[in-house]
């Protein structure tokens, strides 16, 4: 992709969009060294046809601190059939995510898992960003904005809509009553603050 004067990755396609995640996780095999803190913008719609997608800091190894701005744009048909803990569009963040929204997505994990971010890490931030008409099966710790929320993070101007999660969590440990950690909006929100965002037509199984 592109760059704009100040470093900025302009994002256009389904392939540009997997070589940015791929400049995060330090996968590139086109010699260009991992980037954390990279920047870039989505200048179109992208269509990602249901390919597997390897999240955008995959690991604890590659956690993103950059900014990702969706200008107002949409990323369709996100697919993820062999995630594990992580699994997401974005799998670990500090860094600032906004601005777009993914539909038509279907994402399959184990643990901490979302349709947009897994894991929101200390001082990530997630603004005016939506899930809508998607799939998350996750066993525990899973929503369609983020599965679980370290210290001092924060979610704004967000909502979810129209999405189905299926949990897959013991309900009894012995007699203690469990808590799988699964929301329409977050999953485990312990260290969020919450502005301006809601819920709606989700239905939450397990």
């Amino acid at each position: 992709p592109s760059q704009s004067e100040d470093g900025t990755y302009q994002i256009s396609n389904a392939a540009e969009l997997a070589w940015f995640a791929g400049l995060v996780n330090g996968t590139l095999t086109d010699g260009t060294t991992q980037n954390l803190a990279a920047n870039a913008v989505l200048t179109e719609n992208i269509d990602l046809n249901n390919k597997n997608w390897t999240p955008i800091g995959k690991d604890k190894n590659s956690i993103f601190s950059g900014v990702f701005d969706g200008k107002g744009h949409t990323i369709s048909n996100l697919k993820i059939s062999n995630g594990a803990v992580g699994a997401g569009f974005f799998g670990y963040s500090s860094g600032t995510i906004k601005d777009f929204q993914i539909k038509q997505a279907e994402v399959t994990g184990t643990k901490t898992c979302a349709i947009l971010l897994a894991s929101n890490e200390k001082n990530g931030q997630i603004l005016q960003c939506s899930v809508v008409d998607s799939t998350l099966n996750v066993n525990t710790m899973g929503g369609a904005i983020s599965g679980t929320n370290a210290g001092s993070t924060s979610i704004k101007n967000c909502f979810a809509r129209g999405n189905t999660i299926n949990a897959n969590f013991a309900e009894k440990d012995g007699k203690y009553a469990l808590n799988g950690n699964i929301g329409g909006l977050v999953g485990n929100a312990r260290s969020v603050t919450l502005n301006n965002s809601y819920v709606a037509e989700t239905t939450i199984t397990n």
